[in-house]
């Protein structure tokens, strides 16, 4: 049966005066879009998508702009790119250049009852949760909750994480896997001090107080394999390229494990570490992993030859979460401690750009948004008043955009304006 929501949906789309304009009158209309927006047109509907591939308009605008940068640039390596690579590389620069050099405003909203420490983005959908037993989807342009969900079992979210199907959760010591707009199916794993997860369908694996990791099929609700990693708590894993199980502890040991059979292929950093693992990326086909670090230390590894590319210390205090976009190769987010948001060299650890909130945000009722700028930071952080950098436990990045969430009720959406690529 339909339901209100879809058939109000399905209204809105017929009453929407775009849809009755003609494929010819599109078609001029995106004859005026650079490649970028072009490429931002193609994945609005079907419809548009159609009528771009069909037509000449991503050939003609691909050669045009190659044309004109090649005029302008010594770099001879690009003649031959495709027009996906030289897309990728486009919103690349782009979007590096918003982050370090453009001015950037804050939206903070109202998202839960109790304190929000995760927070996901998927295209202009934001997923948010724990705290309050519940999770929730918020669209990136309005800041309107789109979806709900709530915790099964009344335990709290440990970890969380989406796709454009489904919500899979760490809820408490079961996972929970909600359909969008569907039900939702709970496996009981009565796992103890679980303290983080990853999935790939199907399987999940979540990460142990004990030094171990658990891989659970989602399907058939069963535990299939439990591989011991560390000798302490297992505390951030991420999986690469479906082929590699990689795993931090609070002891400071950083493991990388076939996903099949939990065999440990290598050990990029020892267990004596002195410092605890807190939040590690991997860039998918880049093979390259990052991890922060509680003494507030940013690494990079090389997985092909398991060895360190630098090591930065980035804050004086601990790193909660370390982000980046999927095709950017060049900057990463970070958030922790101390509050301050912090744009970094990928390729070097080096800052290139930090930023607060430039008014305090607090207080907010809900269905109000406050708004700012985002200030850069010029002066020592103990001058900064802490009501403004709250601590940052998360982050999320979206293209020119970064989500944070701050262990209280409010969200924050960091819009960096768009700067054009030269």
């Amino acid at each position: 049966m339909t339901s209100y929501k879809e058939n109000d949906r399905s209204l809105k789309r017929r009453k929407n005066p775009i849809n009755d304009v003609g494929a010819d009158v599109l078609l001029k209309i995106f004859s005026y879009l650079d490649l970028l927006d072009l490429a931002r047109a193609s994945t609005v509907n079907r419809s548009w998508h159609s009528i771009i591939e069909r037509s000449s308009l991503w050939r003609d605008a691909y050669y045009m702009q190659r044309h004109e940068f090649l005029n302008h640039s010594k770099d001879d390596t690009l003649s031959e790119t495709s027009p996906k690579d030289w897309v990728r590389q486009l919103m690349s620069e782009q979007h590096k250049s918003a982050l370090v050099h453009g001015s950037g405003q804050v939206c903070c909203w109202k998202g839960h009852s109790t304190g929000v420490n995760k927070c996901r983005m998927r295209m202009e959908s934001i997923l948010t949760g724990v705290g309050d037993q519940t999770v929730r989807i918020w669209s990136s342009k309005n800041f309107k909750c789109l979806e709900e969900y709530s915790s099964p079992n009344r335990s709290p979210l440990v970890d969380v994480d989406f796709d454009e199907n489904k919500i899979v959760g760490l809820v408490g010591g079961d996972i929970c896997i909600w359909k969008r707009h569907g039900n939702r199916h709970l496996l009981r794993g009565h796992i103890q001090r679980a303290y983080c997860m990853c999935y790939v369908d199907p399987e999940a694996a979540v990460g142990c107080g004990d030094g171990t990791i658990r891989i659970f099929d989602m399907y058939s609700s069963q535990c299939s394999r439990i591989f011991r990693e560390h000798s302490g708590a297992v505390t951030c894993l991420s999986i690469a390229d479906e082929r590699f199980l990689i795993s931090g502890s609070s002891l400071g040991s950083l493991s990388v494990a076939d996903v099949v059979s939990g065999q440990k292929v290598a050990s990029l950093r020892q267990p004596t570490a002195p410092t605890g693992i807190s939040c590690l990326w991997v860039k998918q086909g880049s093979f390259e992993v990052f991890s922060g670090t509680t003494s507030g230390h940013a690494y990079c590894w090389d997985l092909r030859t398991h060895k360190q590319l630098w090591e930065m210390r980035v804050s004086s205090n601990e790193i909660y979460s370390i982000h980046s976009l999927a095709i950017d190769l060049k900057t990463l987010a970070l958030g922790g401690i101390d509050g301050i948001l912090r744009i970094i060299d990928a390729k070097s650890g080096e800052i290139l750009s930090s930023y607060v909130p430039a008014a305090k945000m607090t207080n907010i009722s809900g269905g109000l948004v406050a708004k700012c700028s985002a200030s850069k930071v010029s002066s020592p952080i103990d001058r900064i008043p802490k009501s403004i950098r709250r601590p940052i436990t998360c982050v999320a990045v979206g293209l020119n955009k970064i989500v944070t969430t701050h262990n209280d009720k409010n969200i924050m959406l960091w819009t960096f304006q768009r700067t054009k690529v030269k």
